[in-house]
C-alpha cells in the first residue's frame, strides 16, 4: 500500500508508516498515515491504492480499513 502512495507523496503529501501495531486475535496489524494539503486528491490515493492491493491475491485474508479526518 505503501509503494502504492509514494506519487502522492512526491505531491506534497506525507506518507508516515507502516509502523506495526498490536496483534488483535492472532492477526498483525499495520498503520500507515496520509497528511496532505489536499483532501480529495489524498483520499483518491488511498482509495486506489487499498482497491490495488486488496485486487492482489498475495492479500488473500487482508482486510482494509480506512479512517479519513481522524480525531
Amino acid at each position: 500500500v505503501r509503494a502504492a502512495l509514494e506519487p502522492l507523496a512526491a505531491a506534497g503529501a506525507s506518507v508516515l508508516g507502516p509502523a506495526a501495531l498490536f496483534r488483535r486475535k492472532g492477526r498483525e496489524r499495520a498503520h500507515v498515515l496520509v497528511k496532505s494539503p489536499d483532501r480529495a486528491a489524498a483520499i483518491e490515493a488511498v482509495r486506489r491504492s487499498v482497491d490495488a492491493a486488496a485486487g492482489d491475491r498475495a492479500h488473500r485474508g487482508v482486510g482494509f480499513s480506512v479512517d479519513v479526518d481522524p480525531q
